[in-house]
Order: C-alpha cells, then structure tokens, then sequence
C-alpha cells in the first residue's frame, strides 16, 4: 500500500493539471473591466463601415441566487458568469417553470477533457480549435483560443470566430454572412 503512494499522489496531479490548464477566466468579469475595438464591415471585400465599439462590465445582478455581470460586448447586451466549466449567459428568452431563467454555458473552458463541439440553444453548433492562434494587433501578439460558432449547422456560409486570451476577454471576432464579413480588433483594454 505505502509502494502505491507516491503513485497514487503523481496520477491526482496530473489529472488536477489536466483539468486546470486553462485555469484563468477568458473574459475577467469585474465591474468597470472594459474593451475597445476598431469593427470593419466589409460587403464584397469592400470596407462599407468602420466603428468603434465598447465593450464594459456595468454592474452585477443576481439571478438564480448566484452573482452575474451585466455586460455590453460588442454592441450587445449579455448577463454571464464564470465558473471552472467556462463562461455561462443567461437565456432571457427562456425561462423555467419556476420562473427562474435558464443559464446556457456558451463557452466551455477548452481542455483536452472537452474538445469535441457542442450545442447550445439547440441549434447553435461550437467548435474549439485544439490549438492556439496567434492574433497580432497594434497592442501585441497574443496567443488565443478560438471559438467557431455555427448559428445554423445546415449552413456552413455563416459563422462566427472568437479569439480569447484568457484573463484579458475578446482580442479579435470575425462574423461571416455570405459576402459580408464584420471583424472587431481590440486596440484598448483596462482589466481592473
């Protein structure tokens, strides 16, 4: 039994490594944690709009008797939470019986445990690339985790890419509706 020990403590760091690599949060929900960033619209490769979005941590809210942040991100308005799983939003379409709203985890937290892709709101397909993507922008390199989103798996025309940093959020997203493609860039961030 003593021989088996030092095994036994070897294989449960292991696995608590295997599980914890991507240990940090990919956006860092905190209130007044905020993201700007630079979005082309382009329509046949042809730039027809460039904006400047902010994304922000506004305030917490409970739901569920658990802490949420509402968040601005990308010029839409989301409720979410992070725990070890990944990033969970509230679906503030559907509520449950008893009233309270259902939580959808929108972006797992990638380890070798969880690769494969996965649903959610039923029909929306989510694939994590097994491997990291560099991002350059006017801030740096970063090193990402890509998300593809399919909104509607019959149509490979349309998706939609995040790129995560873990501990910063958002470095770049990429929306594809046929001939038109929406990029955001990250040019400022301010983690508190």
């Amino acid at each position: 039994m003593t021989k088996n020990i030092p095994l036994l403590f070897f294989l449960t760091l292991v696995m608590l490594f295997s599980l914890n690599i991507y240990s940090q949060d990919l956006i860092p929900l905190k209130v007044n944690n905020s993201w700007e960033y630079i979005e082309k619209i382009k329509v046949k490769g042809k730039i027809i709009k460039t904006n400047k979005l902010t994304s922000k941590i506004e305030k917490i809210v409970n739901f569920n008797n658990k802490k949420w942040f509402y968040m601005t991100e990308l010029g839409y308005n989301y409720i979410v939470r992070n725990d070890q799983k990944g990033q969970y939003e509230i679906d503030t379409l559907r509520t449950l019986k008893n009233g309270d709203f259902k939580e959808v985890l929108m972006f797992r937290n990638p380890n070798k445990l969880n690769m494969d892709p996965y649903k959610v709101y039923e029909e929306i397909k989510i694939k994590i690339d097994n491997k990291k993507t560099v991002i350059k922008t006017e801030l740096g390199k970063f090193e990402c985790i890509k998300y593809t989103i399919f909104p509607n798996e019959q149509n490979e025309n349309e998706f939609i890419e995040f790129y995560f940093k873990e501990g910063i959020g958002v470095i770049y997203h990429k929306w594809v509706e046929y001939d038109k493609i929406t990029t955001c860039k990250l040019v400022r961030y301010d983690i508190k």
